[in-house]
């Protein structure tokens, strides 16, 4: 039997969760462990000598691709990570076919209500079989197969679909010039909307003149303009950046484009396609000109995120971020966050460019005011007439409940974070480890009736100004917008008159290991989204701070990690296991903490060796780990 190293699915024991299990596989087997009397699923990494008496049984072979598995050890061995997250990012880029089904029988009616959303979704465009798809909708799937009432289309790895459509007969809402010209040719739908208007085709879809294909494409590929200037020098503005992909198209340089999320991706893709440059969208899924694209020994643009450093890139010569450097860019998966730069090839060259956002900041002084001052302020400086932006960057009611009469904070009990009050569900929450309780009558220190909601949260923003906060971009109708980080970072660039940055102290008294690095891009965000014209005014009650922090920024955050004795990514250590007792070499541990509702152990570490030599000493002596880093 051989031993192997095998990443677990268990997200709640934290960002690195490895174990050794014995049996008959090979790296990329997603297996099920099973590890102190619980059935974890896991991918296995490599092969290992540690002993071990947990054994496990093999669900699907090849499930990870092994380029993405090679990417997991090699960052492995210096920086902790969640492996199976990150190794199901790529379980999409395997050549498998995809199949469709496209609506034959337009003048079939439906019985059911299954039936009639699955025909509402097939006359809208042909429908993907997804695993999803086919939970939902398999029994009415295989009566319209079996029936004729929609027909199977497979699309090999090697293209890509397409829907098309034709226009059958004629009808009130298509000229008479424009029937006589594209009558019974089948052509893009993204052309019929552009022609006739995304209203009019859905009309045409009803009545069933317009009728949706799929057509299986095996290329697309657009040439360069020759006409348009180029720039040999690498850009330092965003402004600068067309020209300069021009030049390095013409070179035959493969570059990748990375953007802090997929919106910021997808609307400057649409901005390259006005200065004719051909270029790939990644948006996370498989597609076939992605896949050439990464494996091509030419040239080309991709635009992504920094998920797309991830792909299988072969002779990658430039990846150039936009907005933030590599280093504060990441890879985000669902319970971690894993640093760009450690995944970006050697070979690579890196630039960074940025927009140049004049807009003025502010400093707005709100020493010795108290927080139904500060809603006065914000009530008072409120103009529907304007647009504006308000950020408060702190969920919930209020950030505390606090007694009047005492001064007693109420705290989680198990952590010791100050519960938050969300007005809307009527309970304290926790936002450290979920904690929840309901609101006591009275304080529990002087037992008086004096409790009161302390610091400023959304919601009480939301009931100040009488708005809604902004859930998603598609909500940005009015002119005044309420919002956290969350949703702000992905508005579209300069639409805002003013914009007032409401959380600025509490956001650099939170709990993490440098706050000023994240007040600064805060700020950087709202010069951003504020027109060059207008204002970004800071409320705090420590101005003289806050000005040192802006005119100093990065002088204060690299004078802060040298104090702190850290580099980069740091040698403090959280590290979760099952054990009670454990030692480490060159290290100092405080713990352990016991978690009763994960049945674990946390200990806090110190070490003056690299966390790779700290979690090979851990898998020595135990059989399971989870491990996070500062």
């Amino acid at each position: 039997m051989h031993r192997w190293l095998v990443a677990l699915n268990n997200r709640q024991l934290g960002d690195a969760s490895l174990t050794t299990a014995e049996g008959e596989a090979s790296p990329g087997d997603l297996v099920r462990v099973t590890l102190h009397g619980r059935k974890l699923k896991g991918i296995v990494l490599k092969e290992t000598d540690t002993r071990t008496s947990h054994t496990f049984e093999i669900l699907e072979s090849n499930y990870a691709p092994s380029w993405i598995i090679w990417q997991c050890l090699q960052v492995l061995e210096e920086y902790p990570i969640n492996c199976f997250e990150l190794l199901e990012l790529g379980k999409n880029w395997k050549e498998r076919p995809r199949t469709f089904i496209q609506f034959k029988a337009f003048n079939y009616v439906p019985v059911g209500t299954k039936e009639k959303e699955l025909v509402r979704l097939l006359r809208e465009k042909p429908l993907e079989l997804t695993n999803a798809v086919m939970r939902k909708f398999k029994v009415q799937i295989e009566s319209f197969l079996s029936l004729g009432i929609v027909e199977k289309v497979v699309v090999p790895p090697t293209s890509y679909a397409l829907t098309y459509a034709r226009l059958e007969k004629p009808s009130l809402f298509v000229p008479n010039h424009l029937y006589e010209k594209f009558a019974h040719r089948p052509l893009p739908l993204i052309f019929w909307k552009k022609l006739l208007g995304h209203w009019t085709v859905e009309k045409l879809k009803e009545e069933e003149a317009l009728i949706l294909e799929l057509h299986v494409l095996s290329s697309m590929k657009l040439p360069v303009d020759r006409n348009m200037p180029r720039q040999e020098k690498p850009p330092t503005t965003l402004e600068e950046l067309p020209p300069y992909l021009r030049n390095l198209l013409e070179k035959g340089e493969k570059t990748l484009l990375v953007f802090p999320s997929l919106q910021m991706a997808r609307g400057f893709a649409r901005e390259i396609l006005k200065h004719k440059l051909p270029a790939i969208l990644d948006s996370g899924g498989y597609t076939r000109f992605l896949q050439e694209a990464c494996s091509s020994k030419g040239g080309g643009l991709i635009i992504g995120t920094p998920r797309s450093v991830l792909r299988p890139w072969d002779n990658l010569m430039h990846i150039i971020t936009v907005f933030e450097k590599p280093e504060d860019l990441a890879i985000r998966t669902a319970s971690q966050r894993l640093p760009l730069s450690k995944f970006i090839p050697k070979d690579t060259q890196v630039h960074t460019v940025y927009p140049q956002p004049t807009t003025k900041v502010q400093l707005v002084s709100m020493a010795g005011r108290k927080d139904v001052e500060v809603l006065a302020y914000i009530k008072g400086v409120h103009d529907p007439t304007k647009r504006q932006l308000f950020l408060v960057n702190r969920l919930g009611f209020s950030t505390s409940v606090q007694c009047k009469n005492c001064g007693y904070i109420l705290t989680c009990p198990e952590c010791g974070t100050p519960l938050r009050y969300h007005r809307r569900s009527k309970r304290l929450e926790c936002h450290r480890c979920g904690y929840i309780a309901s609101i006591p009558d009275k304080c529990p220190r002087c037992e008086s009736l004096s409790l009161e909601p302390s610091g400023l949260g959304i919601e009480r923003l939301e009931l100040q100004l009488g708005k809604k906060a902004l859930r998603s971009v598609k909500d940005l109708d009015h002119n005044t917008v309420i919002s956290t980080t969350k949703v702000f970072r992905y508005l579209p660039k300069g639409i805002f008159d003013e914009s007032y940055y409401i959380s600025a102290d509490a956001d650099l008294s939170s709990p993490v290991l440098i706050p000023e690095k994240k007040f600064l891009r805060n700020i950087n965000y709202l010069k951003v989204w504020t027109k060059t014209e207008g204002y970004v005014f800071v409320l705090s009650r420590d101005i003289e701070r806050l000005k040192s922090l802006i005119n100093e920024g990065e002088s204060i955050i690299t004078e802060n990690v040298k104090q702190m004795g850290l580099p980069p990514f740091g040698h403090y250590i959280e590290l979760e296991s099952s054990e009670q007792q454990l030692s480490f070499i060159d290290a100092v541990v405080w713990g352990p903490v016991y978690y009763p509702r994960k049945k674990t152990y946390k200990y806090f570490l110190i070490s003056a060796n690299p966390p790779k030599a700290v979690l090979k000493e851990a898998l020595t002596k135990i059989s399971f780990v989870s491990f996070d880093t500062f």
